[in-house]
């Protein structure tokens, strides 16, 4: 199958981003950028009125809720952020004047950004949601790696159904925009793994790289990925499991396996939850270490890059293996509901410069916090990833390059790609189908779904066309009528292919056969009946 798309759609970073809309329902691809030294993926927002405020933020599906810096907030390090003044927008509103703390503790080492909650029209592209609760923040603790960036300004928290710090009858951003998505889901791409990159040096290449990844609402693309996408439902727990009651209000799904080469390392952990706001991929200590040794990589704690056990019990920082050898590392396999997502040396390394000399740095750390995996950016670069709010559930499929060229498309998920609009697509597959999908009538495919409707041009031409058949048909009965009540008021004609005595034309013809003399009461109407050869009958 191929399609034609808008040229200005193809390419994350033309400043007109692709959109499609029906019925007040939008559809929308935005750009994302690799930012804070490739710590975080970011998008661009605006908030507030007259003018409205540029915000760069992270896009973390790990978290709820919405927050910038206030220009109240003279934390250290905020200095080159944008923020965010109230006394600027004629939108602004107070949230309340009490309960209108907002507050968020890191799990990690039990700091807290705080702020006051916010209301003002935010606009994430084309969507716009008004009256929408946000935190201004006035502190940010100076262990969030955000401080030391200069390109990121706060967060966008696009999490499952987690607990937000707005409480109160506001909706945190996520609710607000599912009723306004054309497929209630949104997916994300993100490209950039730079295992292939020496070092931080290459920022010419780290820049190319970080203008080639997607947030796409209403939707997916399939030009970002291959195959079709496969289906994983969010799980729902039972009141026994207070873990798995737990990680229901994240975007999480069940584990049946966890594998480093063909040896299992699959203990008490269940389940795994997708986070965009980590930049590794997260895992029990136990099971990440038994990686480190299976691999026999090596671990070291910072700021003095000292070299310590993997299984030490105060842990490590990070840990890597031999660049020259990377070839020989055996992957990490996760197995979900029968399927298998592996991760290789390409995968999970990123080639750093520390104290002058080349490691490879694996993008996998271990935890005591919890019991679970985090899947974090390693992840989402090996797989492209969609959150259906609507159904629960989420859609894996492997990632394409940016620039690779895709040709066949996934006939199951044309109706959520935002990328096929209307007739702005062709298909090489046989014409009923093509009928059938312009018309909406696959199944489960509403007829209303743009990427199933004609255009009402297409359909103003097939009513037209129609009109004129059927005159053409008219005026061919007609005659025939005519040709009949004549024929029945003359005598029978002589010779094969003639009419016979009941006026019907026999089954057969002579080519060229002519008839004539038909006249009745002084008419002389000459016809020439024909074969033309391939079984077609026409009178001329």
């Amino acid at each position: 199958m191929t399609r034609s798309t808008k040229s200005t759609s193809s390419h994350a970073n033309d400043n007109k981003n692709s959109t499609a809309t029906t019925n007040n329902e939008l559809a929308q691809i935005l750009p994302v950028t690799k930012s804070c030294n490739g710590l975080y993926y970011s998008t661009k927002i605006s908030i507030g009125t007259a003018p409205s405020q540029e915000f760069q933020v992270t896009v973390d599906t790990g978290k709820a809720d919405l927050w910038v810096p206030s220009v109240e907030c003279d934390s250290a390090g905020v200095a080159g952020m944008r923020r965010y003044n109230e006394s600027l927008s004629s939108s602004y509103e107070m949230a309340g004047e009490t309960n209108n703390t907002f507050l968020i503790e890191r799990s990690d080492d039990g700091s807290q950004v705080v702020g006051e909650k916010a209301i003002d029209t935010v606009r994430i592209g084309r969507f716009v949601l008004p009256q929408q609760m946000f935190g201004q923040v006035t502190f940010i603790p100076f262990s969030l790696d955000i401080q030391s960036c200069n390109d990121v300004d706060g967060v966008l928290g696009l999490g499952f159904q987690l607990p937000s710090s707005l409480n109160g009858n506001f909706s945190n951003v996520l609710s607000s925009l599912e009723p306004m998505l054309k497929n209630h889901m949104f997916s994300l791409y993100l490209s950039g793994n730079n295992s292939t990159l020496s070092s931080v040096e290459n920022s010419e290449s780290n820049a190319t790289l970080s203008s080639q990844s997607e947030l796409i609402l209403g939707g997916v693309n399939q030009e970002r990925y291959s195959g079709c996408l496969s289906w994983h439902s969010n799980p729902v727990s039972s009141d026994k499991d207070k873990e798995a009651s737990q990680l229901e209000e994240y975007w999480n799904i069940n584990l049946d396996n966890v594998k480093v080469g063909d040896e299992s390392i699959f203990a008490n952990t269940k389940f795994a939850v997708l986070d965009s706001g980590s930049s590794t991929i997260i895992g029990p200590t136990y099971d990440v270490t038994e990686f480190m040794r299976s691999n026999g990589a090596k671990c070291f704690v910072a700021p003095n890059h000292r070299m310590v056990d993997c299984s030490t019990e105060t842990g490590y920082e990070y840990a890597t293996i031999d660049c020259h050898d990377s070839a020989k590392l055996k992957p990490l396999e996760f197995v979900i509901d029968g399927s298998s997502y592996i991760f290789e040396a390409n995968d999970l390394m990123s080639r750093k410069m520390i104290d002058g000399e080349e490691r490879c740095v694996l993008r996998l750390t271990p935890s005591d916090l919890f019991d679970f995996w985090v899947m974090g950016d390693p992840w989402f670069n090996k797989y492209f990833t969609a959150f259906d709010l609507e159904n629960k559930r989420l859609g894996f499929a492997p990632a394409l390059p940016y620039h690779q060229k895709k040709t066949t498309f996934c006939q199951n998920d044309l109706r959520l790609d935002v990328m096929i609009a209307g007739d702005e697509f062709v298909e090489d597959i046989d014409q009923d189908s093509l009928i059938e999908e312009q018309t909406g009538m696959i199944e489960n495919t509403p007829a209303s779904d743009p990427s199933s409707n004609q255009s009402n041009s297409d359909k103003e031409q097939e009513m037209t066309t129609a009109i004129v058949a059927i005159s053409v048909l008219l005026v061919f009965v007609t005659v025939i009528v005519i040709i009949r009540r004549r024929r029945r008021k003359t005598r029978p004609a002589q010779g094969f292919g003639l009419p016979n005595r009941q006026g019907s034309i026999p089954s057969s013809f002579d080519m060229g056969s002519l008839y004539d003399d038909w006249g009745d009461d002084g008419d002389n109407v000459m016809f020439t009946i024909e074969d033309d050869g391939f079984g077609d009958r026409r009178i001329d």
